[in-house]
């Protein structure tokens, strides 16, 4: 769904256009003293401002397919981990190798060893003389999922006893699923530098001091009056077309 900014700065290219053709009515007499405001500048102007669009909604596109394809894959993420870390239970491991093993996933997953207390609870614990410091949610980011999945494999590898027999939980298939994961994310954050840099040339095309669609565009309703003068039906048909500045 477009937002109103977006509609904005299509209808501001819109309302150029519009702009050009009643200009162009005017014939001979429309003889503006800057070249930028000269009908051929402000057609060049016009293609640079639908172009600088199409190339928001081409970025934007990409990113949003880049995204999704991101999110389709982290869908299923957190039901493979506990496959296999329920995989691992029933292979003859250590205590030990299981407890690393659990707290690799919670840091995986973003979780804690146990609760935060609540308020109530601290002030309790501080009426015993305890004071208890209480560690910040680990980051959940996707690139801290990443780093903590590649410990985790890293972790199974060493392991012997773990031998599953579904093709999915093996260490092969979670290096696969890693690199897999870790070129989604790439995809993502480039397609998201591309759009953000679409849209600063969308902003300097059209909203640039000066030079850009929408001073532009009111330079020429300013010489329109300069030739007209303010009550002429001339000027007030193109000071009728609107334009919104950022």
């Amino acid at each position: 769904m477009k937002t109103n900014t977006e509609t904005t700065h299509k209808q501001n290219v819109i309302n150029l256009e519009l702009l050009i053709t009643v200009v162009t009515t005017f014939g001979e007499k429309y003889n503006p003293p800057v070249d930028r405001l000269t009908i051929p500048i402000l057609s060049d102007l016009l293609k640079k401002g639908k172009l600088s669009l199409e190339g928001v909604t081409t970025s934007l596109l990409a990113n949003n397919a880049a995204k999704s394809a991101l999110n389709e894959l982290l869908s299923g993420f957190d039901s493979r981990i506990t496959r296999v870390i329920n995989a691992l239970r029933i292979h003859n491991v250590s205590d030990q190798i299981l407890t690393q093993a659990e707290a690799i996933v919670r840091e995986l997953r973003g979780k804690r060893a146990s609760d935060l207390l609540t308020d109530e609870q601290l002030a309790a614990e501080k009426e015993k003389g305890n004071e208890i410091k209480q560690v910040a949610v680990h980051n959940a980011s996707v690139a801290r999922k990443l780093e903590n999945f590649n410990k985790f494999i890293l972790f199974l590898e060493q392991i012997k006893e773990y031998q599953p027999n579904e093709d999915d939980l093996t260490t092969v298939a979670l290096r696969a699923l890693q690199t897999d994961l870790q070129q989604k994310v790439t995809d993502e954050s480039n397609t998201q530098i591309t759009l953000d840099a679409a849209r600063i040339n969308r902003n300097e095309v059209l909203y640039a001091s000066g030079t850009g669609v929408v001073d532009t565009a009111l330079n020429v309703k300013n010489y329109i009056k300069s030739l007209y003068g303010a009550t002429d039906p001339r000027f007030k048909q193109v000071n009728a077309i609107s334009f919104t500045n950022k």
